[in-house]
């Protein structure tokens, strides 16, 4: 195969899951606020949402790192970090809501312990 056209091939793969993110066509095994690790038909992508959506970018080689090195436009940038990031918030704000209320019964079993 001549480089031009593995060229053309890995571009094609790259569009491909780019517009996935885009889309929203990805399942997130599993994230943090810095990272968020998709997997979009079986190939697993790390994506680094931690410097606001300019620096969106794959992230960590080798092992367990990405099927390959993906590559956005600044509109890609911040369309998929939008939608990462939107569930992550939600995640995030839903966690900080429950360990709230777990500190307010843990207040009101100490009031109803002096009782």
């Amino acid at each position: 195969m001549k480089t031009e056209e593995l060229n053309s091939k890995i571009k094609e793969l790259n569009d491909y899951f780019v517009n996935k993110l885009v889309n929203g066509e990805y399942e997130v095994e599993k994230s943090d606020k810095y990272t968020v690790m998709v997997n979009i038909d079986g190939y697993r992508f790390n994506i680094w949402i931690g410097n606001e959506g300019s620096n969106l970018q794959t992230y960590g080689s080798g092992f367990k790192g990405n099927f390959m090195e993906l590559f956005f436009d600044s509109d890609q940038k911040s369309m998929v970090y939008k939608n990462l990031t939107r569930d992550e918030k939600s995640k995030m704000f839903l966690m900080e809501e429950i360990e709230n209320k777990e500190k307010e019964i843990e207040q009101l079993k100490s009031r109803l312990s002096r009782l």
